[in-house]
């Protein structure tokens, strides 16, 4: 790195040096610059790495206007800043498109650096006022010149105050809604009160009249006494009416039981008819037939067994009583002719035979046997099969008799609730036309009964509803009285705290207008100051207007004027950026963003101020800037980055830091 300082200022003495360090940013590969206290002037060329240094410094105090450096395979950039024996750093790292912060840089608020710190060409204030668009200068300067003061506390509990405000006023509203209708609530309760009085005094009328009335109390008697015969007779006609319904119930119960027992009586009959009953003779044949099978197979299986002791004579088996009587004989024959002898005698006749023809005939005879056996019990499972057929038969026969009993039984029961159902009927109808003839005789007892006094009854009646109505009016009013009255009496109160709260309001809407007026009055006594030193003909001055909004809880907009100089030396006001040239809006730009700075004294937060893009000025009225930002605003560390031959002309006192250290 190489440095060359043009002042004799023992650097020393304020302490240790900020050391920046700086891989892969912006332009920049590797570079490390100390800082002394005062102005530091990046000198360069055009795309010297100056800005790139700046934004890498930018980054580390917290900011966001650095980029990782393009045409390396690194995808990660780091700044570190050494400052007052702490170390801060900031990572940058490529991430599908998008950049990742990370690290711990000097300050955690990224907007006051970005607006106020870092008055670069990238500052949004710079570039808001360079658009020279009215309708964004004036919707967007006061959130800027606003963001570094805190005031969404204050904005909240206004929101709240301005909430409770509204609901106190609709609830004012409502008491004066119930004020106004109090007059009339309590003219209505009069006239109700008046109407009950005229009714009662009419029911006492009419109840004198009931009691002086000549009534017949014989005749009242006996209507008594028949309207209690009726009433006795109307319950035994209930009580009939219900016994027939139940015994109806029943009917139909039964009949649903017989239904479904007929249905299984023809279901078992259909199963009767489709099986055929065994034969007796043909059981008995079929025994007999597996009796001679059996008898026949046992005795070839004898005859077989024979043949097997005559071809192998060491055997002794015990033979059937059939052909013991040729036991002795066929021994003989096998002795005679020796047991290595291949002829033997035949077991039937005791002529000589060769032993392998009596195997074969034995075997023959054996199979014979088996086929009798077999067919035996065939004959066998047909018996089994018919006599489980019997058996089956019989209990579906019994089946088919109990249901029969069933359904007697059931057919009975049916006749007999039927018959008792017709009998109660009857009972009803007797029943019917008495309660028909006890009417008419109460009805001809009531008829002798005055029609003065029906009529007077009728009277009666008629007052008693009205007075209900009455009382249930004058309740209603009375209850709506009383919830007026309620509502009212917290009037003074709901008074008292609107008052308290607009009080509130008022306070923090002042706070805010008090924060706003400082930021405002600071802006313009800066603004016009630099104005002066930088000495534009044209140009006599620039303040911030303040437009008061209506929402208590809102931000007040800030207009920028500037005072144009006429030829004819009159000053005027103008709000159109529009007529001023690149170059003094650039000036405008960056004189209001640097008001912010001092008005806001960002220099206690973030001990550095950075410059550039000054192109625009003359070299003399950078030295001027540069002059009054080192008398007018309290920073440690200013860093501006200069063209070469504009940073010669500047003030000696100044370091200056060839770019060419960083490329």
């Amino acid at each position: 790195m190489s440095e060359e300082t043009r002042t004799t200022t023992d650097s020393s003495s304020v302490g240790e040096r900020p050391t920046l360090t700086v891989n892969d940013i912006g332009g920049i590969e590797h570079a490390e610059v100390e800082f002394p206290a005062g102005i530091t002037t990046l000198a360069g060329a055009n795309a010297s790495n100056r800005s790139s240094l700046l934004k890498a410094l930018n980054e580390v105090l917290g900011g966001t206007m650095g980029s990782i450096r393009r045409g390396t395979d690194n995808s990660r950039g780091r700044v570190e800043l050494t400052l007052a024996g702490e170390t801060y750093q900031r990572t940058l790292e490529a991430s599908k498109g998008d950049v990742l912060r990370g690290g711990h840089p000097y300050s955690p608020d990224s907007t006051l650096v970005d607006l106020y710190v870092s008055l670069l060409e990238s500052n949004e204030i710079r570039r808001l006022v360079e658009t020279a668009d009215p309708s964004a200068v004036d919707a967007r300067l006061a959130d800027l010149l606003m963001a570094p003061v805190d005031v969404e506390d204050i904005q909240q509990e206004i929101e709240q105050y301005q909430q409770r405000k509204e609901e106190i006023e609709s609830e004012l509203d409502s008491i004066e809604a119930a004020k106004a209708e109090l007059p009339e609530l309590d003219e209505q309760r009069q006239v109700s009160q008046t109407e009950l009085e005229r009714l009662e005094v009419e029911l006492e009328e009419k109840r004198d009249q009931l009691t002086t009335l000549d009534v017949d109390h014989e005749t009242a008697e006996q209507a008594e006494k028949q309207l209690d015969a009726l009433q006795a007779t109307q319950e035994d006609y209930r009580d009939i009416e219900t016994t027939i319904d139940r015994r109806e119930r029943r009917v139909e119960n039964i009949e649903q039981e017989l239904s479904d027992r007929r249905n299984t009586l023809e279901n078992v009959e259909e199963k009767i008819e489709s099986i055929s009953a065994p034969d007796d003779l043909a059981l008995h044949s079929l025994e007999e037939k597996e009796q001679r099978l059996q008898r026949v197979g046992l005795l070839l299986d004898n005859l077989a067994e024979t043949g097997r002791v005559v071809v192998n004579p060491e055997q002794e088996p015990a033979l059937s009583a059939e052909i013991d009587s040729g036991q002795d004989a066929i021994a003989d024959i096998a002795r005679l002719l020796g047991p290595d002898s291949q002829a033997t005698a035949c077991p039937l006749c005791s002529n000589p035979v060769q032993r392998e023809t009596v195997r074969e005939r034995v075997e023959t005879i054996a199979a014979a046997a088996s086929e009798y056996y077999d067919a035996a019990r065939e004959i066998a499972a047909q018996q089994d099969e018919l006599r489980s057929q019997r058996q089956h038969l019989e209990e579906l026969r019994d089946e088919r008799d109990n249901l029969q009993s069933d359904i007697r039984q059931l057919e009975h029961r049916i006749t007999d609730t039927k018959q008792r159902i017709a009998e109660l009927e009857d009972a009803r109808d007797e029943t019917r036309s008495e309660i028909d003839e006890l009417q008419e005789r109460v009805e001809e007892l009531q008829q002798r009964r005055s029609d003065e006094l029906e009529a007077l009854y009728d009277e009666i009646a008629e007052l008693q509803g009205a007075r209900v109505d009455v009382e249930a009016n004058l309740e209603r009013i009375d209850s709506q009285i009383a919830e007026h009255e309620s509502t009212i009496g917290v009037e003074a109160d709901l008074r008292e705290e609107l008052a308290d709260i607009e009080s509130s309001i008022e306070e923090q809407r002042e706070h805010i207008t008090q924060l706003e007026t400082r930021v405002q009055d600071a802006a313009t006594t800066h603004m016009t100051e630099l104005v002066d030193r930088l000495d534009y003909a044209g140009l006599a001055g620039i303040h911030l207007e303040r437009e008061p909004t209506e929402h208590p809880a809102g931000l007040s907009e800030f207009r920028l004027v500037v005072k144009r100089r006429q030829q004819d030396g009159t000053v005027v006001d103008e709000d159109d950026l529009g007529t001023l040239s690149e170059s003094e809006r650039s000036l405008v730009g960056l004189v209001v963003a640097l008001a912010g700075y001092i008005a806001h004294d960002v220099a206690d937060e973030v001990p550095f101020l950075l410059l550039d893009s000054l192109e625009a000025f003359d070299t003399d009225r950078i030295d001027r800037l540069l002059d009054y930002v080192r008398d007018a605003v309290d920073v440690t560390y200013i860093v501006t980055a200069l063209l070469s031959g504009d940073a010669d002309a500047v003030d000696a006192e100044d370091a200056e830091i060839s770019a060419d250290a960083f490329i």
